[in-house]
């Protein structure tokens, strides 16, 4: 009976030891919470959309916890996006606020956006230009505002806007460099900051960071079947000026599509499987994002064809929770699913047919649709994506949308669809703009503006 008594005080005075240096760390290092982290870092978005914000705890011994679920979380305007348990929130009516989860002492916040659409933007390679174009917040026609000359920077092939609206970035493959502009609220009119950043190679895609700290920028190579490997640079921006700074390079990938998740957490990118060979495959390869340095670790691939695409390309939906990749030579999308803690992707069910070369996709805000331009086929494909699972189905019939449709780009709201087209025979390219039924997601065609000059423009919308 002593012995046992003694044994079970052992186990006591154990189980009290242990409770009161719960999360302790191996040789007495402290394993207190230093902060809370809300991602998304910076949100803009329609009336209407739903945003699921994460709250990550940090704490001394560089471990993190997914708090999403336990914290506390709160909006300062509940009137324009309320937020509920688990980090839910919806914009109810255009205006600012700010999310907030707490846990214990430790609260994080995220500002928050509820916007009209204002600016479309088009990159034009054949003029030498940028259009800025103003949106009608309830039709969506674009009317034209400006045609800003892009100077030294020649072939621009990619614009974008980082999260706060403040700065536009645009990727110039004639001169091999990429240029930063500040935007005017009231305008929309593009002033180019600083001095251009060089490129590795050939400039092709820009996309900033969702947290407005980094852009990424991608650059291909002139031949595919040379040595040399695409690099996708990683780039500072000064927060009070936009300019851009270089900050490392990654080697392999970049030459064709990617695209960050929207907490940024993880990069996605289309790389070669065997550079330099005629028999190549293509697969997509996630990174882990460093949100301290904007730096990336390969992490693993996910097969998508046996045969290279043309120019395959990809985008995720706004949750982070699926990929969708399409295939231009097997005129096919494929969804995968992406593991939350992991990055790592899976198949979310079969490939779905596309019209004939699709050249771009996109994914609307809310996640429920989305749309393949094909460039063969003269069309747009709808597909409604599966809330669990990611998968595909067509919604509708394919619908016409002029000459060879070459890029897309969705509205912060979700309502309205924007595609550009070549010109013919020399004449100018255009802009079309599609309303989406709110049901099916299907575009109605709402109007066309024409561009400079005859090739079909990179888009961005803001």
């Amino acid at each position: 009976m002593i012995d046992s008594a003694r044994w079970i005080a052992a186990i006591l005075v154990a189980v009290l030891v242990c409770a009161c240096g719960g999360g302790g760390a191996s040789g007495g290092t402290a394993h207190t919470m230093t902060a809370v982290v809300v991602t998304p870092a910076v949100v803009r978005v329609g009336v209407g959309a739903t945003v699921s914000f994460r709250a990550t705890g940090i704490y001394s011994d560089a471990t993190t916890t997914d708090l999403t679920s336990t914290a506390t979380w709160a909006s300062t305007q509940p009137a324009v996006a309320g937020v509920t348990g688990g980090g839910v929130s919806t914009a109810l009516t255009a205006g600012s606020t700010t999310v907030s989860a707490t846990s214990g002492s430790m609260t994080g916040t995220a500002p928050l956006s509820v916007v009209l659409p204002k600016f479309l933007y088009a990159a034009n390679a054949a003029s030498d230009s940028l259009s800025v174009f103003s949106i009608d917040p309830v039709t969506g026609l674009p009317s034209p505002v400006a045609t800003v000359a892009t100077g030294a920077g020649t072939a621009p092939t990619s614009i974008a806007v980082e999260p706060k609206g403040r700065f536009a970035y645009v990727a110039n493959n004639g001169s091999k460099t990429f240029t930063a502009y500040t935007i005017d609220p009231t305008t929309g009119m593009l002033t180019q900051t600083a001095s251009q950043v060089p490129g590795t190679w050939l400039p092709r895609e820009v996309r900033p960071d969702p947290g407005g700290k980094f852009v990424y920028a991608a650059n291909s190579v002139p031949d595919p079947n040379i040595a040399h490997l695409p690099s996708l640079q990683i780039l500072a921006i000064d927060q009070n000026t936009g300019a851009l700074s270089q900050v490392s390079t990654a080697d392999g990938l970049g030459g064709f599509s990617f695209a960050i998740d929207a907490y940024g957490r993880f990069l996605y990118a289309c790389i070669d499987n065997a550079a330099g060979s005629v028999a190549r495959t293509i697969a997509v390869e996630h990174f882990v994002v460093n949100a301290a340095s904007g730096a990336v670790t390969s992490g693993t691939k996910a097969f998508v064809s046996n045969v290279s695409p043309l120019l395959p390309a990809l985008a995720l939906d706004p949750r982070g929770s699926f990929a969708f990749v399409i295939d231009s030579r097997a005129n096919l999308v494929t969804p995968f699913a992406i593991d939350q803690n992991t990055g790592v992707l899976a198949a979310a069910g079969s490939a779905v047919a596309t019209g004939t070369s699709p050249a771009a996709i996109v994914v609307e805000p809310t996640g429920r649709f989305a749309y393949v331009a094909n460039g063969g086929s003269n069309d747009i494909s709808t597909y409604a994506i599966a809330r669990t699972g990611g998968a595909l189905t067509p919604s509708g019939a394919r619908v016409a949308a002029g000459t060879a449709p070459t890029a897309l780009a969705v509205d912060p709201t979700g309502k309205f669809l924007y595609v550009s087209h070549p010109g013919v025979n020399g004449a100018n390219g255009t802009v079309s703009a599609y309303a989406l039924d709110p049901t099916t997601g299907t575009p109605v065609i709402a109007g066309t503006a024409n561009l400079p000059g005859p090739s079909a423009a990179a888009l961005a919308v803001y």
